[in-house]
């Protein structure tokens, strides 16, 4: 399963010198069930696109880095979060949305393989430079 997610540069750092990290966090604690997710959270790459959930996610993650990792379905739980996004690429209009999101509380790069990593860019909506490990 490939699945991508945003990330601060020191998390980037633990996961290529192999740590295992950790995160328990109840996302949905004061949230009001916008979400059931807990630990960290990843999307599908196969329903999402990186260059497109940046801007939903602005303001909730850490944005340094995106990487995009190949694991498989057993490292991880089905979850789901509410997000918002714009209605078209020049809309200041938003809508809500539920994404299907998948969560663990710990990983490491013994259990998701890294495939490419990206600076995110917010102006560009199409493809970033990817980088291959």
């Amino acid at each position: 399963m490939k699945l991508f997610r945003f990330m601060s540069l020191k998390e980037f750092e633990k996961y290529a010198t192999g740590q295992v990290l950790m995160n328990k966090t109840d996302h949905n604690k004061d949230n009001n069930q916008k979400t059931n997710s807990v630990g960290f959270c990843f999307f599908n790459y196969a329903h999402y696109k990186p260059e497109e959930m940046l801007h939903s996610l602005t303001g909730i993650v850490t944005l340094d880095v995106c990487c995009i990792f190949e694991t498989k379905i057993k490292n991880v739980h089905k979850s789901y979060g509410r997000y918002s996004r714009a209605k078209s690429k020049d809309s200041f209009i938003r809508e809500s949305f539920i994404a299907t999101e998948f969560c663990t509380t710990e990983y490491s790069n013994k259990d998701f393989k890294l495939l490419e990593y990206a600076e995110p860019n917010w102006l560009n909506w199409e493809k970033w430079d990817w980088i291959k490990p």
